[in-house]
């Protein structure tokens, strides 16, 4: 599942390659218009690949989730933390995604930090969360860090 995936450059990609052959990809955005387009005008790509593609809209305002199947592998985010705004919803989004007894399912976070006082929070709170996440940076690049996301085991 992405989270903020716009017009679904990293999700749809995902789901188009060869390496990803057979998974279920789900897009989302708060308006998911423009990523149901994206994702039909690809699906001859996806039915070769033996995967699917689906746009979902995903408020992270708003305490409800989408209709999909809860079992999660993997949950990306690329440059989602761009203002104060997104901080809170985000971490409230993980933990809905997330349940406490979950430790397999894992957030891959990348981003340019651009207001460090609510990104700290952020982590802050992925710290705090009960049970708690554990982030660990696993990539620098330039401007840009990727971060590992997953409860801890008890």
């Amino acid at each position: 599942l992405e989270l903020g995936s716009g017009v679904g450059l990293l999700g749809i990609s995902l789901a188009g390659s060869v390496r990803a052959r057979g998974a279920r990809v789900l897009v989302t955005d708060k308006d998911a218009d423009i990523l149901k387009c994206n994702c039909a005008a690809n699906v001859q790509v996806f039915q070769a690949n033996g995967t699917t593609c689906t746009a979902l809209e995903l408020d992270w305002n708003q305490p409800e989730l989408p209709e999909f199947e809860r079992s999660l592998d993997l949950i990306l985010g690329a440059d989602v933390l761009y203002n104060s705004d997104t901080a809170t919803p985000l971490f409230q989004t993980i933990c809905l995604l997330i349940a406490p007894e979950n430790t397999t399912t894992k957030f891959i976070l990348c981003y340019k930090p651009r207001d460090t006082v609510s990104e700290s929070r952020f982590f802050e709170s992925l710290s705090q969360a009960n049970p708690p996440f554990i982030a660990t940076s696993v990539h620098t690049s330039g401007e840009h860090t990727v971060y590992h996301i997953q409860r801890r085991a008890n």
